[in-house]
């Protein structure tokens, strides 16, 4: 693997798992670590609704937002990126809102396979293409989409270069692919939480992504519950003590089977609400292996 990088851009951290079990919260700790550490930090969510324009309460758009120190959010929907797309290769915006904003094409485009998952994956690989506009950022966390979406959206540029051979598109893409393959700047945390579903669900997002990508990988199970507690020695004489029980079993169980993986693992602690970035700040990774 090369190590050779271009532009600012050091590191492409891309952050998935199954659905609800708190990716984005993960992708925002994780941003705002590298932020404390004095790295400069783009955190972008990818797909059609913004979590942290909720989280936040304040308008995350597609420009990047200053939300901390270090810190900026921006939000990539794939029409957003499909317009910084086109207007790098027709480089005048009316020729941009002539043939992509009639309802003709736009038809065209929301059923054109891969299409959209190209124009997401060109907008995070931009800086190391060296291709359109970006920021001067060191670290880019991408809130990305849930498991199996995610692996289309990784594994599309590849397919999109070997079925156009010829003309900027399948070229591009095959750049965007070199990037995820070869440029050793990518990053993978599968967000899981301590059950026996969304662990398994991990598992084999890991075991399908390595067949393509030699990406180091991490797992992040959220919702731990850090205690002392033996949960053999914890009675069963209240609903509340075989909650607790069944809890530590399953983080038990859950751990020993990610141990096999030989990954490490960090846990983001159970906490009763998660309201607003003073709370958020007060989170701390765990460290397991």
């Amino acid at each position: 693997m090369t190590t050779e990088k271009t532009g600012s851009l050091k590191e492409i951290h891309f952050v998935t798992g199954k659905g609800g079990v708190g990716k984005s919260t993960a992708a925002l700790l994780l941003a705002l670590k590298f932020a404390n550490s004095g790295k400069k930090t783009l955190l972008a969510e990818i797909g059609d609704r913004s979590f942290f324009s909720h989280f936040l309460t304040k308008p995350i758009h597609y420009q990047p937002l200053e939300v901390s120190s270090n810190l900026e959010i921006a939000h990539w929907s794939a029409e957003e990126c499909l317009k910084s797309y086109a207007l790098s290769l027709l480089k005048v915006e009316a020729l941009y809102r002539l043939f992509f904003e009639n309802p003709v094409t736009r038809s065209l485009i929301q059923v054109a396979p891969s299409l959209a998952e190209l124009a997401v994956t060109g907008q995070i690989t931009s800086s190391p293409r060296n291709h359109g506009p970006h920021g001067q950022h060191e670290i880019l966390v991408i809130d990305a989409y849930a498991s199996g979406h995610f692996l289309n959206l990784i594994c599309a540029p590849e397919a999109m270069g070997e079925t156009i051979q010829l003309g900027p598109m399948g070229q591009q893409s095959r750049e965007i692919h070199k990037v995820f393959q070869s440029s050793g700047i990518c990053r993978l945390h599968i967000v899981s939480t301590p059950e026996e579903l969304p662990i398994s669900e991990a598992l084999e997002l890991y075991a399908d992504i390595k067949k393509t990508f030699d990406w180091p990988t991490e797992f992040i199970l959220n919702r731990y519950l850090n205690t002392n507690l033996d949960f053999n020695k914890i009675k069963e004489s209240s609903l509340m003590q075989k909650a607790i029980r069944d809890k530590l079993m399953a983080q038990s169980q859950s751990l020993k089977t990610l141990n096999q993986s030989g990954l490490s693992t960090r846990t983001i602690p159970l906490i009763s609400s998660l309201k607003s970035m003073s709370d958020l700040k007060q989170l701390q990774f765990g460290e397991l292996k």
